[in-house]
């Protein structure tokens, strides 16, 4: 889980701990990639779009999907023009989710990730 807002990463890490997801959490692009980078085995990646500054949540999706080719992805954001501009650069497969969701939004944004992967 890769949110820069604490607030909205405490509900969306609400959300995974009530559907029994084991959470890994970082609030920037570069905090996530050193997370990623050990040897645990990741299935799901959920990232705002915009991380503040520096590294993007599509740049972020790409990097770790390059080293878990199997990683999948839901990005997340509050702005509809990062929708668009992510819908236009995001490979097929990926999700994108609108902020604020529900945990009923965001349970079926998993679930069509990982059924497709």
């Amino acid at each position: 889980l890769f949110e820069d807002d604490h607030e909205v990463r405490a509900v969306m890490r609400r959300f995974l701990d009530s559907l029994r997801c084991k959470v890994l959490e970082a609030p920037n692009g570069e905090q996530a990639l050193l997370a990623l980078g050990g040897d645990e085995r990741f299935d799901v990646l959920l990232s705002d779009i915009a991380l503040g500054p520096g590294m993007r949540g599509t740049e972020l999706a790409a990097r770790a999907q390059e080293r878990f080719p199997e990683l999948a992805i839901v990005l997340m954001s509050g702005f509809p023009a990062e929708l668009i501009e992510a819908d236009r650069d995001a490979p097929l497969g990926w999700e994108l989710l609108r902020k604020p969701c529900s945990r009923e939004e965001l349970t079926q944004a998993i679930a069509r990730v990982v059924n497709g992967a």
